[in-house]
């Protein structure tokens, strides 16, 4: 399954440095911002109206006539356990840290397109869903311990 970002729109430019260097990805084609490769994330960008996206706009404080930023990160299929907890740790990580470095950011970080894991609402903190924090869920051997300490964690409600 994917994860999908959803924050307020920015430029395709600043999106793909911040995650390039972030989780070591590189440009597809040099002369195009998206779509990112590497060895653990493949990721595609794309602006789309508020008004598409108005549980996701809602959540963002964003009105009808707005436009968001949305990132789709697909994991990579081979990777060795390691591997995949650390890509995890590195994804979580750069949501997180763009949302708390960014005064007055607002953003969601979906699994799917259901389960909510990441999410900063207008005027409040970074918060990250409690499976994130659950060692039988999504904190295997404490691997998260790190993101979760940037965050507040709380039961966040999921689409449906």
């Amino acid at each position: 399954m994917d994860y999908t970002y959803y924050r307020p729109a920015t430029t395709e430019e600043d999106l793909s440095g911040y995650f390039a260097d972030r989780l070591g990805l590189v440009r597809s084609d040099e002369r195009e911002p998206f779509p990112l490769q590497g060895d653990r994330w493949w990721a595609t960008h794309r602006v789309d109206s508020a008004e598409e996206y108005d549980e996701e706009a809602e959540r963002l404080g964003l009105q009808a006539a707005d436009q968001l930023s949305i990132v789709v990160f697909e994991l990579r299929k081979s990777l060795s356990t390691e591997e995949y907890h650390r890509a995890h740790l590195d994804l979580y990580g750069a949501v997180v840290d763009q949302l708390n470095e960014t005064p007055g950011l607002t953003g969601l970080l979906v699994y799917g397109d259901i389960n909510v894991q990441v999410e900063r609402p207008p005027g409040g903190p970074t918060l990250l869903d409690t499976s994130l924090a659950d060692p039988e869920d999504g904190n295997h051997g404490q691997r998260l311990d790190p993101v979760l300490a940037r965050g507040t964690v709380a039961a966040l409600t999921d689409f449906s």
